[in-house]
Order: C-alpha cells, then structure tokens, then sequence
C-alpha cells in the first residue's frame, strides 16, 4: 500500500488537553513540566522522557503538549506518533522507496511526540532510524517528547547512543492516580459524556474509582460499560448497578491489589518449580515458550505491558500451551498462569 506524508496527521485526541487533565502530587510535576514544554515550544527542555506505568495519563499529556503547540504556534509543524506507528511507516517507506519523504517528514518536524518508545526495543533498524531521527532534530533545535513504561537505562534491545540520547534531558514520572483523581476523572467525563448527574451516578462514580485499578484507561472503559448498560436497558445508574455491571472486574481488581501475594503463593506451593515472569516485549516470546515446553509451569505477569503488545504475548503463549494440552488460567488482570501437560495443580475454583 503506498504510504502517503502529511505533517498535520498528528492523530491527537481534541479531550486530552492540559484542562482536562486532571493534577494531584503524584503527577503534578510531570504536568507542569509538560505544559512549560509547550509554553517554551523550543528545544529549552528537549528531549522531555515521560515514564509511568500503563494507562497513568502519559498519552494524554503527550496529545496536550501537541494540541497547546498547534494552538498556540500554528506555524509549527506537530507529528504525533506511536512507537509501532513510525515502525509500520518506516519499513512501508522502505519497502516503496519511499525513504526521503518518510525522513523529510519526521526530521523536519518542528515538535516530534513519539509515545511507548520502549515498542522499538530488539527492532535494530527501527533504533537506528530513531537515533538519526533524534540527531537531526536535536541539532537543528527542535523539540522532542518521549513517553514510555521504562527509563530509558531500563529499555533493552536498543544501543547505547539511543539510550544515552533518551536520558540527556529532563525526565519526569507519572504515578499511578489516587482515590481523588479517579473520582475527578469518572466526574470529567461524566461531564463530557452528558451523562445525567444524579446521587446514583455520584455513589457509582466513588464504588467505581474504589475498586476499578490504577490504569485510567481501564477505570473509563468500566465506567463506559455501566453508562452503556444503563442506557440499553433504561435503568438508572446506581451504585448498585456498576457492582452488577462490574463484578467480574471487581473481583479480578481485587485480587490483582490485595491478594495477589497470597495467589502467587498459593500456586508456588502447589507448583514449587514455577517461574514467575514479567516480560517487557513480544521478542521474548520464543524464550517463554520453550520454558513450557520442558514442562515447567508459569506465572505471567502483563500489567506493565502495552495492551497491543499484551494481547499478542497472550494469544501466542496460550496457543503454546494449548498446543501442549495444557492450561490457562487468569488470576487477575492481566495475569496469568500457563499450565503445560495437563498440570492443572494451583487455585481451587471460587464457589
């Protein structure tokens, strides 16, 4: 497929401004560090690395600081991109001989936002294209943002150069949002959503932001799902009706936050050789597998992986455990234990 050029393709989201973006200790200087970015929208505090777990708010920062820019300094050009993205790009350009265009448009960039850098990890000529990339545009004074799940020292797979280049500017952490934040969010949005405000939907709001996790994007998928509900079956939202619509996910949440020590441990006793892995990318895959393979049993833990990349590790070690009759089993979200050779030993079914 032939690949086309715009620098106004930027992808941003129009809600993740820095309005919307709702601050408290645990990411404050992250936010104020992002919007003098923007404010400054020069090369004062280039490269910005913003890092944090899964679904804390990095994305939504990254989208404010090119939505500001485009506002305030129309005159520049804003390219917001995935990590996967510019790969898929990258090798389409390529494959079509399309590589003048693909590099006239990413290092002629004014502002360059590369989100869920560590997705380039054990990609070579992906790590190069960025190590250029970043070259180009830090020489001539441009400005650069990165988000990702790991410092740049913790990011395997890519040289020295990049990595050292990652690390030179500032670097600012997203915790994962309290109680208070999750409850201002849910009521942001329920804002935004027009959603009628009620004492139902005030009680909801609070039951959901106690028991849904840290991940924010979880957390407005679950409030999405009681909206929905209420909605297609006429009923008011309650307190009441998120436990009903949420159950499931309450009890995985629950596991996950307070019991899953005692999970692990559970399954440690009745599996003494398990291994207990957290991977960082698909390219360790192969290596998984083949602990399966010798019989051994696995506890995977994908909580700080991206869902793409998460779903993919999933699908690919659940079709090598079934391949080997054996089992898979979820012990809370987005953990796993993959039993090889019918070895069915571990948790005991919930009544």
């Amino acid at each position: 497929m032939k690949q086309e050029f715009s620098s106004s393709d930027t992808s941003l989201n129009p809600w993740y401004t820095f309005d919307n973006f709702v601050v408290d200790d645990r990411n404050r200087f992250a936010a104020e560090m992002a919007k003098a970015v923007a404010q400054a929208s020069g090369n004062s505090f280039s490269p910005l690395f913003i890092y944090g777990k899964t679904g804390v708010g990095k994305t939504h920062l990254m989208h404010a600081i090119g939505l500001y820019i485009m506002e305030h300094f129309p005159k520049l050009s804003v390219l917001y991109v995935s990590a996967e993205k510019f790969t898929d790009v990258f090798f389409n350009a390529a494959i079509h001989k399309k590589m003048k265009a693909f590099r006239g448009r990413y290092q002629n960039a004014d502002v360059l936002l590369i989100d869920d850098i560590q997705c380039i990890s054990e990609k070579t000529k992906t790590v190069e294209e960025v190590f250029n990339t970043f070259e180009a545009l830090y020489n001539t004074g441009k400005l650069m943002v990165f988000a990702s799940t790991l410092l740049p020292k913790e990011i395997l797979g890519i040289d020295e150069r990049l990595r050292s280049r990652l690390g030179m500017g500032m670097l600012v952490e997203i915790k994962p949002p309290s109680y208070k934040v999750k409850v201002a969010i849910l009521k942001n949005k329920a804002a935004h959503d027009k959603v009628q405000e009620s004492d139902g939907l005030s009680e909801a709001i609070a039951f959901i932001a106690e028991h849904i996790n840290n991940n924010v994007q979880a957390l407005e998928s679950d409030f999405n799902r009681v909206v929905f509900y209420a909605k297609i079956t006429d009923t008011p939202i309650t307190k009441a009706l998120a436990e009903e619509v949420l159950k499931d996910e309450i009890y995985l949440t629950r596991s996950l936050s307070g019991e899953y020590d005692k999970v692990v441990e559970k399954f440690m006793q009745a599996n003494p050789n398990i291994v207990i892995v957290e991977p960082k990318g698909f390219d360790e895959c192969p290596k998984l597998a083949d602990t399966l393979k010798r019989g051994m049993p696995v506890i995977i833990n994908l909580e700080n992986v991206e869902n793409d990349t998460a779903r993919k590790i999933f699908a690919f070690l659940s079709g090598v455990a079934y391949g080997l009759n054996g089992n898979v089993q979820k012990l809370a979200q987005n953990i796993f234990t993959f039993l090889p050779e019918n070895n069915d030993e571990g948790l005991d079914e919930e009544e």
